[in-house]
């Protein structure tokens, strides 16, 4: 890939990794602020009857899964190195998963659902199964491509992740929301033991849930639109294989499993595993790529900035750990500390660069510069 760094100028190229169309602020706040009144609509509207039928199973909810979500909403707001996500676009992808994604999901699922449960026997069990998937992740994923409209900078692999596990984090907190309440209908109880039960179990399944999946769809719709160079066959490819990624672990999630202390703990235990492992290894291939899209804007950078070496260690995650670690074996913590402090300006610098924003550009080498300046 040939950076516009390389070319002397430190402007986004018009291939790989370009932003998608600059949208209005006006436009954004249009979008949010009508998702918000949504929200606070459908949410009073779905509330009210939920707490009269298990008021103990939901106020253990409404209290929880705020908490559980913040937490969520912290890890996510990590993963992206170089680029964090701005508030705004946040609340754009958290509320289309809330809202958008949810509604849909809850108007075609149930005439599906019901259709398919005529058959009886076991084959009901597998409708959440063979419905859900499909209809869910396809539906959530429109929300990345939403964002990708809205985003004013760059957008690579990671944005992709970040703003699907976004996505994603909004239709889980929905639909916990609600399985409070349908939860103690099941069980013919609203004891508190009932709703502490619920909420365990969905939430320790809950670290490799909607977030997860909706990530690894978001890589696939990232790839697709800004990976240019790799043509429309292989990015329609890697959108189609990540998609189907996404909707088979969400079918092995939903499927049955036996009854028992196996069926409540072991097959989810294994389950998350699974979900986990292979997220992670997409979550890593689209840091890298954010790394070393990011780092080509710094090649034509002063070495008394970046040199050649904190440049190539700083595309990776496991480099810039293991550069942490060379100067933490000689420095202690402090010296620990320092070099993520200097990775995260050399960072700062490079979206800079790579937004064509001279004056921040300007004020982060400074800061690069000062970083250097100190004893290490």
């Amino acid at each position: 890939m040939t950076s516009a760094a390389s070319s002397g100028t430190t402007h986004v190229a018009a291939t790989d990794n370009v932003a998608g169309p600059h949208a209005y602020r006006w436009a954004r706040g249009l979008v949010l602020g009508a998702s918000l009144g949504v929200t606070a609509v459908a949410g009073v509207a779905n509330l009210i009857p939920a707490f009269d039928m298990a008021p103990r199973s939901m106020a253990a909810g409404v209290i929880f899964w705020p908490v559980f979500a913040a937490a969520l909403w912290w890890v996510i707001g990590q993963i992206p190195f170089f680029a964090r996500m701005p508030r705004g676009t946040k609340w754009l992808a958290f509320l289309w998963g809330a809202v958008v994604a949810a509604a849909v999901a809850g108007v075609l699922e149930g005439p599906i659902g019901s259709t398919m449960s005529l058959a009886g026997g076991s084959a009901a069990d597998w409708v959440p199964a063979a419905v859900a998937p499909a209809i869910e992740e396809t539906s959530k994923a429109f929300g990345v491509q939403v964002v990708f409209l809205f985003l004013r900078r760059p957008f690579t692999l990671v944005d992709g992740f970040a703003t699907g596990a976004m996505v994603g984090l909004g239709f889980q907190i929905s639909e916990d929301l609600n399985y409070g309440g349908t939860n103690a209908w099941l069980a013919g109880s609203d004891s508190w033991a009932v709703a502490v039960q619920s909420l365990l179990s969905r939430a320790v399944t809950g670290f490799t849930s909607h977030w997860m999946l909706t990530g690894v769809f978001g890589v696939g719709v990232a790839y697709l639109f800004v990976k240019e160079s790799a043509g429309w066959g292989k990015r329609v490819g890697v959108l189609v294989a990540l998609g189907a990624a996404a909707m088979a672990m969400h079918f092995l999630w939903n499927s049955p499993g036996p009854d028992g202390f196996a069926g409540t703990w072991v097959v989810p235990t294994v389950k998350t595993l699974v979900i986990l492992v292979i997220g992670l290894l997409i979550m890593r291939w689209s840091r890298d790529d954010e790394g070393i899209f990011y780092t080509g804007y710094l090649n034509a950078s002063d070495p008394d900035v970046v040199t050649g070496a904190e440049r190539v260690a700083l595309a990776r995650g496991r480099s810039r750990f293991g550069a942490r670690r060379a100067e933490a074996r000689s420095g202690g913590w402090a010296a620990w500390r320092h070099r993520g402090q200097l990775q995260r300006a050399q960072a700062a610098l490079a979206v800079d660069l790579a937004v064509g924003n001279v004056q921040a550009s300007a004020n982060a080498k400074r800061r690069v510069q000062e970083l250097k300046a100190l004893p290490s």
